[in-house]
């Protein structure tokens, strides 16, 4: 399923379904939170590396 403004289109049969604006939008959101997710927990991890080296090598 690819999401173009409020249509779906099904891959698969090519169709367009008409959906409701707001699912899209919660749809979309949803999308964007989850890759958001994989987008931050790296960088939380390197975060939390390089602050515990910074205080391994103070003390």
């Amino acid at each position: 399923m690819k999401m173009y403004g409020y249509y779906t289109i099904d891959l698969k049969t090519r169709e367009y379904i008409d959906i409701n604006p707001s699912i899209v939008i919660l749809c979309s959101t949803f999308i964007l939170q989850e890759h958001i997710i994989e987008i931050i927990i790296p960088i939380v991890i390197q975060l939390v590396i390089i602050l515990s080296r910074i205080v391994c090598m103070n003390i």
